[in-house]
């Protein structure tokens, strides 16, 4: 191709690329600007999509609809309720500069690559020069399987085909892929270890990403940054990348907007994983394919290609009359054609489509027939992966066994892998490659109370959710009822409090109607909380808090280790020579502590903030060791007392206060009959039957567990030891009751680790 000096190029970005390795290997040098038909439109910045969003009240992607159609109106009477309002929105942006036209200079300008020219550009693309598209006439067969799996191994197969026969991996292009396809070609792919880009992620599921926004929810943009910087190690590649991706997004605004971040966070991709020398997922359209490139078009089905447009765009097709733009009739005549010289002019194409995938049964594309497609029903013959043989002999076994179907490939499999343990199943969990697992955990290795929790109940259940994230918590209004709840209380007791602003702030999910009548209820509710905290305050001379304190340690390992934890409630006071502290941690549910498990590394959270706080600041004294429930259920009635003194009652901390009395009564000077400590009184012969009270050596003891259980813990994770080892103590199953996982590890009873029950922290005394 003949190129034109002092010009502009508009191209799909796909074909860029193409160009620029083209024109590198040219002679002389030419001034020429790239642009896309997109670049052509009304330009705007993100100030605008902020504007409109907050007059008119609007959701970001609501925003993009108005400016992504302003530019088809001029500033005139349509007499048209839509058509006038987006006139009365471009009149306003353009008198507030928030968006303008391109300016091309009176340079030439040149069109390539394009299968269309939609008529609007012609409004201002008065002299341009398109270079049309050679259109070919070669004729393909089309290619019809039973179900999706069996065309993806088609593929498969003639991708290795094509490889064996000495084609660049590069030069074989992927096209016409939906979602229902991503999962698929990703696992069969892999069996056949053929790469290919075909990750659809955006960095918004990034775990960075998820701790840079709630961080950002209570602190400014630099702390955000900051805190992430100290969180991840920025010299892995891939945390950098997301990181520099953040501060980009945040330097495109000239004021910083929330809704408008996520948005463009969820339109981000993560594609920092992208492979070299792999298969490439391309769009037919719009694209040149040379000759030496070699083409699967897939998911040949009605609907799926070519697109069939309706009438249910924002604006209509008698509004896109008056404006003279396509309608979707004729969109769907020029889709048709474009479809069909683009099959043509391809050499190399193989072209399939399926009639089933497990969800949905599907038809061929009509163009199989309007075109005179030969159609093949080839027998998929996988040659490269034992693996995927493997998978289809158990498959076809299972068809024989359960409905007495036999293939007509059985025996040929069988007889090819008749090593295979077929029913002969063990659940043992076999392990993984240490290396492997450093690698995979970026060299670094983060405990809680909770995680640490779920390893000692049992390993495997551990491997699962905190290792390979297959936990999806699915959110509920309790949920949130609960982190409303935990954010008001730890902002309640500061200087210059505002509960209503504070309340409505707490709350970032969309309200039903059910809803809204819920949370005005507990609305009173949490402002009683409120008070009867600041009255349980008033019994204790120590006289500084903090809220959602953050304690880390680090350990000595392998890789990088930190144990973790975030205190809701830590009351303290100093003096020359102690830190007298308090630990309170709120649930919103009935609270039980129970020191006894701890030996086992088990419902450890009370003990773990203990240690954490005694081996992070400096001369800590704990005088007692809390939960309190911060939202009541059903109050049982009780006689001689009120509603409202049962409410204070059920608001009373439970948990284990330090024997000292002396130091306990810097915390509670009533400790006697306590108003702040449930069942903590005093009788003539010291402390009553159902305190629950620690002296010093207890204390010493329960840290010296609790690091115990860290280090083994750390230990054993970092030994890749994952087995199924489910806990029964006293004979009561502790882990399995409520475990969602009981359908993948298939338990046995010899899977099972029997337990004594300790029931007076015997362990805390010498005892066994």
């Amino acid at each position: 191709m003949e190129y034109i000096n002092n010009s502009i190029y508009i191209v799909p970005s796909n074909i860029k690329k193409k160009i620029l390795l083209d024109l590198n290997k040219q002679d002389k040098l030419y001034d020429i600007k790239f642009m896309s038909l997109k670049d052509l439109d009304l330009t705007y910045d993100k100030d605008a999509i902020t504007y409109l969003k907050n007059k008119y009240n609007l959701k970001v992607e609501v925003a993009l609809v108005y400016l992504n159609n302003i530019k088809y109106v001029d500033i005139k009477d349509y007499k048209n309720e839509k058509l006038n309002k987006l006139v009365e929105i471009k009149k306003d942006l353009l008198d507030k500069n928030l968006i303008s036209t391109n300016n091309f200079l009176n340079k030439q300008i040149v069109i390539y690559g394009y299968d269309y020219i939609p008529r609007y550009y012609n409004n201002f693309l008065n002299n341009y020069k398109f270079i049309k598209k050679n259109i070919n006439n070669y004729i393909h067969d089309a290619y019809e399987f039973n179900d999706i799996y069996d065309e993806i191994e088609f593929v498969s197969n003639k991708i290795l085909d094509l490889i064996n026969s000495s084609v660049d991996i590069n030069k074989i292009k992927i096209a016409n892929i939906n979602d229902d396809y991503i999962e698929p070609i990703k696992r069969i792919f892999k069996l056949y270890n053929i790469p290919i880009n075909i990750s659809k992620n955006n960095i918004y599921d990034t775990v960075i990403v998820s701790d840079f926004i709630s961080y950002l929810n209570d602190n400014s943009i630099d702390e955000s940054l900051e805190f992430i910087k100290n969180k991840y190690d920025l010299d892995n590649e891939n945390n950098n990348y997301i990181y520099n991706k953040i501060i980009s997004i945040l330097n495109s605004y000239n004021s910083f907007d929330l809704d408008l971040f996520i948005y463009d966070l969820k339109h981000t991709s993560n594609n920092n994983d992208i492979l070299e020398n792999s298969i490439e997922i391309i769009d037919i359209k719009d694209n040149i394919i040379d000759e030496d490139e070699y083409v699967f078009l897939m998911s040949f089905n009605l609907s799926s290609i070519p697109i069939i447009y309706k009438d249910e765009d924002y604006l209509s097709d008698k509004e896109k009359e008056l404006l003279d733009i396509e309608t979707s009739k004729e969109l769907n005549k020029i889709e048709k054609e474009n479809i069909i010289n683009i099959i043509k002019s391809i050499k190399n194409l193989t072209i399939t489509y399926k009639l089933q995938t497990p969800f949905d049964k599907y038809l061929k594309s009509y163009l199989v027939d309007e075109l005179n497609m030969n159609i093949i029903h080839e027998k998929v013959i996988n040659k490269y992966s034992n693996k995927m043989n493997y998978i289809k002999l158990s498959n076809k076994l299972d068809n024989l066994i359960k409905y007495n179907e036999k293939d007509n490939d059985l025996d040929i499999l069988y007889n090819t892998y008749s090593n295979i343990k077929y029913l002969s199943f063990d659940n043992k969990f076999n392990g993984i490659n240490k290396e492997d697992l450093y690698d995979y955990l970026d060299h670094k290795l983060k405990l809680s109370y909770s995680t640490m929790d779920k390893y000692y109940d049992c390993s495997f259940k551990y491997y699962l959710e905190c290792i390979l994230n297959l936990s999806k918590d699915d959110r509920t209004i309790f949920m949130d009822i609960g982190n409303i709840f935990h954010n008001v209380l730890s902002k309640a007791f500061n200087d210059n409090f505002d509960f209503e602003t504070e309340f409505n702030n707490s709350i970032n999910f969309d309200l039903t109607k059910k809803d809204i009548f819920f949370l005005n209820k507990l609305k009173e509710e949490l402002k009683f909380i409120i008070e009867t905290i600041k009255y349980q305050n008033t019994f204790s001379s120590l006289d500084k808090s903090e809220y959602e304190k953050g304690l880390f340690i680090n350990k000595e390992g392998n890789v990088k280790l930190t144990f973790m934890g975030f205190i809701d409630k830590l009351m303290y006071k100093e003096d020359k020579d102690n830190t007298y502290l308090v630990i309170i941690d709120y649930k919103t549910g009935n609270p039980d502590i129970n020191l006894n498990n701890s030996i086992y590394g088990l419902d450890m959270q009370l003990p773990v903030y203990l240690y954490l706080a005694k081996n992070t600041i400096k001369n800590a004294k704990v005088l007692g060791i809390y939960l309190q429930r911060i939202l009541n259920n059903e109050i049982d009635k009780k006689s001689g007392k009120t509603y409202e003194s049962l409410k204070k009652e059920n608001l009373k901390l439970v948990g284990y206060s330090t024997s000292n009395e002396s130091e306990l009564s810097l915390f509670d000077k009533d400790y006697s009959d306590s108003k702040v400590i449930k069942s903590m009184n005093t009788t003539s012969k010291g402390f009553g039957p159902y305190a629950k009270v620690l002296d010093d050596s207890m204390m010493e003891k329960l840290e010296e567990v609790v690091e115990d259980k860290i280090d083994k813990a750390f230990t054993g994770i970092l030994d890749a030891d994952f087995k199924i080892n489910p806990k029964v103590i006293g004979g009561e199953n502790h882990s399995c009751k409520y475990c969602k996982y009981k359908d993948v590890c298939y338990k046995k009873n010899e899977d099972l680790i029997y337990l004594d029950k300790h029931t007076n922290l015997d362990f805390l005394k010498g005892g066994k």
